[in-house]
């Protein structure tokens, strides 16, 4: 479960819902251009919105895929969004995860193997012309 690099843990790997809340904590800090520290949610400052955030990223995940959610937070359209319980953030990860959705279906169709068919091949019929019957003469 625990899959996603964490900037300010020493080398840990962190959850889904961790992730997403040090990367919309991390937003706000540059909005505010200031820059986290290592283990950052231990601060009195930082300590309620990264909890903000980090159950507004459980109650999204119980909802759609952690890779869609990821990507809508990370795309253009959500650049200017510094929280997960935006509204507008919502449609954005109802998009990328039906795009996801698609995506899964293509790689599904794609893996789609014929069974080898034991049929033969038309055999080859002389057309009743004169240049049929001059090429059936030839062989």
């Amino acid at each position: 479960m625990t899959k996603y690099p964490s900037r300010y843990s020493d080398d840990k790997k962190v959850t889904a819902a961790q992730y997403l809340a040090e990367f919309m904590c991390e937003r706000q800090a540059q909005k505010n251009k200031k820059e986290l520290p290592k283990k950052f949610w231990n601060l009195p400052h930082w300590t309620k919105k990264f909890k903000s955030q980090l159950f507004a990223a459980y109650g999204l995940l119980k909802l759609y895929d952690e890779v869609a959610i990821i990507r809508a937070v990370k795309s253009k359209e959500a650049q200017r969004i510094y929280s997960l319980r935006a509204p507008t953030l919502d449609d954005i990860i109802k998009e990328q995860q039906r795009m996801l959705e698609l995506d899964k279906a293509k790689a599904k169709d794609a893996n789609v193997v014929r069974k080898d068919i034991k049929a033969k091949p038309r055999e080859h019929q002389v057309k009743n012309t004169i240049f049929g019957k001059l090429s059936e003469l030839d062989t």
